[in-house]
């Protein structure tokens, strides 16, 4: 278990690609809400569903967005307001196959020195070269990493820790501390939407997708469904 998260399950998107309410899709035995609720809860011991209304039949907490149409970053910011926790996992409803390897993974860098040294002047991410380890560095310079965790032996606290998948950063699946709330309820009033373009304002640890192949050789726990092609596909066990 990892004690000090809390699971946000997000369950709130308007699934228009999808054409019905991608939560209750039925992909083998479980809708793909039940699915990911379930892997996440062998891992943490406390699991919410960001909703933007209440659901019916999830016997867990639910929380609501605070702001109307504010997509994934609404749902974040209500979530993070509630928890208890120092850190929170979140996820989409639509990746029924995030694997425990993965999240066990990402949280194991949340408190773990760069390998590569961070980007330095660059607020967007970008990918390491080639020919080094792929492992961590952040999305601002030098002078702007966060201090080390005198608590945490040898660790950096990042605000945010992302997987990097096929050159784009995952911040569907990826883990956020609970200290970061203030400047995420800041851009959402702010009608900012895109998490990728929020996330330049945080003290991030983006991990490569190198280190994702040792946990998910087939990186199948980023594979969201978004239209019935994919959940068809899924169901074939097509990527």
């Amino acid at each position: 278990m990892i004690d000090d998260c809390t699971a946000i399950v997000m369950a709130g998107g308007d699934s228009r690609r999808m054409g019905t309410d991608k939560a209750n899709v039925t992909l083998g035995e479980k809708t793909l809400l039940q699915s990911v609720i379930a892997t996440m809860q062998q891992l943490f011991p406390q699991v919410i569903v960001s909703v933007r209304q209440p659901r019916a039949g999830i016997d867990l907490p639910q929380v609501c967005d605070e702001q109307p149409d504010g997509g994934p970053l609404a749902g974040l910011v209500a979530s993070l307001g509630q928890i208890t926790t120092p850190w929170a996992f979140m996820v989409a409803c639509d990746m029924p196959f995030v694997v425990p390897e993965v999240v066990e993974l990402l949280a194991g860098y949340r408190f773990k020195p760069p390998s590569v040294p961070p980007c330095q002047g660059e607020s967007d991410y970008s990918s390491p070269d080639k020919t080094t380890s792929h492992s961590t560095w952040s999305s601002k310079n030098d002078d702007q990493v966060a201090g080390y965790d005198k608590g945490r032996l040898g660790g950096v606290l990042y605000q945010a820790v992302v997987p990097v998948v096929h050159g784009h950063p995952q911040p569907l699946a990826a883990f956020y501390a609970a200290s970061c709330l203030a400047p995420l309820r800041t851009s959402l009033a702010a009608q900012q939407k895109g998490l990728c373009g929020v996330l330049k304002q945080l003290d991030v640890c983006y991990v490569d997708e190198a280190e994702m192949l040792k946990a998910d050789p087939q990186l199948r726990s980023f594979f969201d469904l978004d239209t019935p092609q994919d959940v068809e596909a899924a169901m074939n066990g097509v990527r």
